[in-house]
């Protein structure tokens, strides 16, 4: 594009040292063509320039949408399992009380309403645990979902847990009494149990919304690097500034052979 800006700039220079209306007319007749094929130059590579970067922003901004939701599913996995292991601490301590030696049928029975109360909130939690139609701690997910990661189209793998009662973290039944000695001390030793195997699955969760939100941000940079980039780089904004000035200059000179032409033909006559 710099050859064409130069070439039509030596063209015109040219018309100005030289003498003839005809000569005129050539030179201006080449530098409009030059000027011509520089514009048209300029205009389709600022296109394609701007076009690919819009592309690129918008495949960005794509996944950066997919990431948001991403972690709107991670995280709320992450708040539910959090609230599981928290459920269970309260459910082992009520097994707890229950295993107690000669402890009354009214008191047994309200620890054991107890019970059941903190085992419909785990499994309210768990099946509530959705965000964009995906809950990765109820089972409904297993072994994972796939999720786009990145402007690419490529894809991510989440990692899903089962955290439901009776389910392979949790070894507790739903149905789980504790209005006997012999059923709280059987809830004791599975909730001791799922208690391990739940905070082993919560650990895993929370280093999966960890790594999910630090690629997150990565994209979200990217997007902006692409965003800076969407507009025509300076250089071409240089020439088009350019070749929009060669156009007036050309403009008018064109203006002056058309009043100098018939000088030139009057001038013949005189001479005669």
């Amino acid at each position: 594009m710099t050859l064409a800006v130069g070439g039509a700039l030596s063209a015109l220079a040219g018309y100005q040292t030289q003498t003839g209306a005809a000569q005129d007319a050539s030179q201006t007749q080449t530098s409009q063509s030059a000027l011509a094929a520089l514009l048209a130059d300029t205009t389709a590579s600022a296109s394609v320039s701007t076009g690919a970067a819009s592309g690129s922003v918008s495949a960005s901004t794509s996944a950066a949408d997919a990431l948001g939701q991403t972690n709107s599913i991670v995280d709320t996995a992450q708040a539910a399992a959090g609230s599981v292991v928290r459920l269970l601490h309260q459910l082992q301590q009520t097994a707890q009380d229950a295993s107690q030696p000669g402890l009354a049928t009214a008191a047994r029975a309200n620890l054991n309403a107890e019970f059941q109360s903190l085992s419909q909130q785990l499994s309210q939690t768990v099946g509530g645990a959705s965000a964009g139609g995906v809950n990765l701690v109820d089972g409904s997910s297993t072994p994972g979902v796939q999720v786009t990661a990145d402007a690419q189209g490529g894809k991510a793998s989440l990692s899903a847990v089962n955290l439901s009662l009776g389910g392979p973290v949790i070894s507790l039944p739903a149905d789980a009494s504790i209005a006997t000695a012999t059923g709280a001390a059987t809830a004791l030793s599975q909730l001791s149990s799922s208690l391990q195997s739940a905070g082993g699955a919560l650990d895993t969760l929370s280093t999966q919304a960890k790594q999910i939100s630090a690629h997150a941000d990565f994209v979200a940079q990217l997007g902006s690097i692409a965003g800076a980039n969407a507009s025509p780089p300076d250089d071409a904004d240089g020439v088009r500034l350019q070749a929009l000035q060669l156009q007036q200059l050309l403009a008018g000179q064109t203006g002056a052979i058309a009043n100098a032409a018939p000088q030139s033909v009057l001038s013949l006559f005189r001479g005669s």
